[in-house]
């Protein structure tokens, strides 16, 4: 009863490959909304052109909605567009929003969760600070050392707070970042 693109993310070990768009054009295809057409020439796989009326009593998912309009967008003249021409950058931007509907929908379902909660992050989010605060306490203790004899500490020094600060930065990158995991229906789902 899922999506195909939520399927690909579920079967993927929850991540969205390329695969779950174009599976969402089949989809979109089988439900009238979309009509997939033989190659014309020997280079083309195939071609897509949006049905000549829309489809009633069929509601699109968000995700859904958005690769029927990346196609209507590319849609510019009365010829049906080669499936190449849909081809998208998986770090683009339209990528990465279709993979956040794509998230919205599975959690609706009930199928993932957030991989990195607060509650993970917490531990290592405190072990950061306290390093780097323990970091910041020990660089000047007042005392009067020679250069040279403080370049084995200086070293270290540095090396340990570029450890910290690459930490932080990692943290950072798991707060902000919109990675899931599956449930236990999620898994079920799968299996």
């Amino acid at each position: 009863k899922e999506s195909p693109a939520v399927v690909n993310l579920l079967a993927n070990d929850a991540t969205l490959t390329a695969a779950g768009m174009r599976a969402t054009v089949v989809d979109l295809a089988s439900r009238g909304w979309l009509r997939i057409l033989p190659p014309v020439t020997d280079d083309e796989t195939s071609r897509v052109r949006p049905a000549s009326e829309a489809y009633d009593g069929d509601a699109l998912l968000p995700h859904e909605r958005l690769v029927l309009q990346h196609i209507l967008a590319r849609f510019t003249t009365d010829q049906a567009i080669p499936a190449r021409h849909l081809a998208v950058d998986i770090r683009g931007s339209w990528w990465r929003r279709f993979r956040n509907l794509v998230h919205d929908e599975a959690r609706r379902a009930g199928l993932v969760k957030r991989r990195w909660t607060p509650l993970l992050l917490g531990g290592p989010i405190a072990a950061a600070l306290f390093g780097l605060l323990a970091w910041n306490v020990s660089r000047d203790d007042g005392t009067q050392v020679a250069v040279v004899d403080s370049i084995e500490r200086r070293v270290i020094a540095i090396a340990t707070l570029v450890a910290l600060v690459l930490l932080v930065v990692r943290l950072v990158r798991h707060v902000i970042s919109n990675d899931v995991t599956h449930t236990e229906s999620g898994a079920n789902a799968t299996g």
